[in-house]
């Protein structure tokens, strides 16, 4: 009977086990789903600057959408004037420490708004989410495309400052250049 109950035991703990690696597959699924059916660019960008993991929609815009290019320096993909200002917040000085696997969690999130580089070589402007994984030398990140709202920001900025009818500089935007000049 000793022995019944010690096999009916260890088979009690398979299955146990079984049931959990079947939850895991499970979430497992339904986070790639997410991650994948999205329609945000995003990835994992480790401290060095590499994407080394990255979703259907990131793949389109710079990869033609061809995933084993991976793992790929995001730099060439961001406009050479938008750079640094990159760089400034994501650089290995700026990673966080690592700490113990069980204790990861998101944190340290930075937003900016660049202008990125298409595989087809169009520019796009891009607003970019960065969130630190505390636990890894990795981020997360995420790039919604702006271009159709930098453009109407850059038509409202032109019509506030032109006449309509001649396209000539405004009494507005005169008195802001006398107004710089006075400063000066």
């Amino acid at each position: 009977t000793h022995f019944i109950q010690s096999v009916a035991k260890t088979l009690a703990q398979i299955i146990l086990y079984c049931n959990a690696l079947d939850r895991l597959r499970e979430s497992e699924e339904h986070y790639r789903s997410m991650f994948e059916s999205t329609g945000t660019a995003m990835g994992i960008l480790d401290r060095n600057n590499f994407v080394t993991h990255a979703n259907t929609r990131f793949n389109k815009l710079f990869f033609n959408g061809a995933a084993d290019s991976l793992p790929e320096s995001i730099l060439p993909f961001i406009h050479p004037e938008d750079r640094e200002s990159f760089l400034a917040i994501h650089s290995p000085k700026h990673s966080p420490p690592p700490k113990h696997p069980a204790t990861a969690s998101i944190s340290n999130q930075e937003n900016q708004e660049l202008r990125f580089i298409t595989h087809a070589g169009a520019q796009m402007d891009g607003h970019l989410t960065l969130s630190a994984i505390q636990g890894s030398d990795t981020f997360i990140f995420s790039l919604v495309d702006i271009t159709d709202r930098k453009k109407a920001e850059r038509q409202l900025m032109y019509h506030a400052y032109h006449d309509t009818l001649t396209g000539l500089p405004n009494r507005p935007m005169f008195l802001g250049h006398i107004n710089a000049r006075i400063a000066d």
